[in-house]
C-alpha cells in the first residue's frame, strides 16, 4: 500500500466522517424544530381547549339565561290570561247590572202608572154619605 493511498483513504474517512457528523446535526435541528413545532401545538391545543371551557360556560350561562326569560314570558302569559278572563267576568256583571238596572226601570213605570192609576181612583170615589 502505498503512502498516497493510505492518505486518500484517511480523507475519505474523514470526510465520511463530516458528513455523518453534518447528517446528525441536521438530524438534531430538524428534532429540535419538531419539538419547538410541539411546544407550539402543545399550546394552541391548551388554548383551544380553554376556548372550549370558555364557549361551553357562555352557552350554559345562555341556556339559564333563557330558560329565566322563559319562566317570565309564561308567568306575564299566565297573568296575561287571568286579566283577560277578569275582564270577561267584569264585562259579564256589567251587562247583568245593566239588564237588572232596565227590569228595575221598567218595574218603576209600571209602579208609576199602578200609582197614577190608583190615585185617579181614589180620587174618582166619592166619600160615603
Amino acid at each position: 500500500m502505498s503512502a498516497e493511498w493510505i492518505v486518500g483513504i484517511a480523507v475519505g474517512v474523514i470526510a465520511i466522517v463530516t458528513a455523518v457528523i453534518s447528517v446528525v446535526r441536521w438530524i438534531v435541528s430538524v428534532a429540535g424544530k419538531v419539538k419547538d413545532t410541539d411546544n407550539e401545538l402543545s399550546k394552541v391545543a391548551d388554548d383551544l381547549l380553554q376556548t372550549r371551557a370558555d364557549i361551553t360556560d357562555d352557552l350554559n350561562q345562555l341556556r339559564h339565561s333563557v330558560k329565566n326569560e322563559r319562566q317570565r314570558i309564561d308567568a306575564l302569559d299566565q297573568q296575561h290570561t287571568r286579566t283577560v278572563e277578569r275582564v270577561v267576568k267584569v264585562e259579564a256583571t256589567l251587562e247583568a247590572l245593566k239588564q237588572g238596572q232596565d227590569r228595575i226601570e221598567r218595574g218603576q213605570e209600571k209602579g208609576f202608572d199602578t200609582l197614577a192609576q190608583s190615585i185617579r181612583e181614589i180620587r174618582m170615589v166619592a166619600p160615603k154619605t
